[in-house]
């Protein structure tokens, strides 16, 4: 296996397929990818240290009219069992993959209640017939980070804000951390951290580094 697991876009399509495929006979024409590797929903070629993973945390879903929901046929938590049987660690996949497929829910990641009203989601085919790859907006992604705050958390906001290439709305982060459903003394820990890697790592140029957000 690869000494440095870096993940790619071709990566998340082998996913797209995997999942679609073996779920269709249960309405799967769609999966959500959540946690640090979703950022390929939105960036070819994203800072490489966000993309150093052996996994992809991903749940399949129905896609219809711009909306999601979860597939009927059985809970979230046994179709996650199943991804993971499947596609996880060991798994078939993983061995012909170099990669393996993490069975998650909508609940894993703690991300602002309207974020599905901004979700990037990519048209895929997948032997033919449409399919679609669904994440969190790079906002969001980074706050759902935050929530977290674990060392390699902070390191992905970091690597991800330090690059000019991702394009980011300060506005949307500042708003977007109201809707986070944490208390407010977590949200208020989420917004100094924000505001302080934002003036570490994305300072505004020319202009004072207080970013009042």
């Amino acid at each position: 296996m690869s000494a440095i697991p870096y993940r790619s876009r071709e990566d998340v399509t082998r996913a797209v397929n995997a999942i679609v495929t073996n779920f269709e006979d249960r309405g799967c024409n769609a999966v959500v990818l959540v946690g640090s590797q979703a950022i390929l929903a939105s960036y070819d070629l994203p800072p490489s240290v966000p993309l150093v993973s052996f996994e992809l945390d991903v749940f399949p879903v129905r896609l219809s009219d711009g909306k999601w929901e979860p597939l009927k046929a059985g809970t979230e938590d046994d179709i996650s069992e199943e991804v993971w049987a499947s596609f996880g660690e060991g798994s078939m996949f993983h061995e012909t993959h170099d990669f393996f497929l993490d069975g998650v829910s909508s609940s894993t990641s703690t991300l602002p209640t309207d974020w599905k009203d901004r979700q990037v989601v990519r048209e895929m085919s997948v032997y033919g017939k449409q399919a679609y790859l669904i994440a969190p907006a790079i906002e969001d992604l980074i706050l759902s980070k935050a929530v977290a705050g674990r060392e390699k958390d902070k390191e992905w906001i970091a690597a991800v804000m330090a690059d000019d290439d991702v394009k980011l709305n300060k506005y949307f982060l500042k708003q977007h951390i109201k809707k986070l459903p944490i208390d407010d003394e977590r949200k208020a820990m989420v917004k100094a951290g924000i505001e302080t890697m934002l003036q570490e790592h994305r300072p505004v140029k020319g202009k004072s580094h207080t970013m009042g957000i």
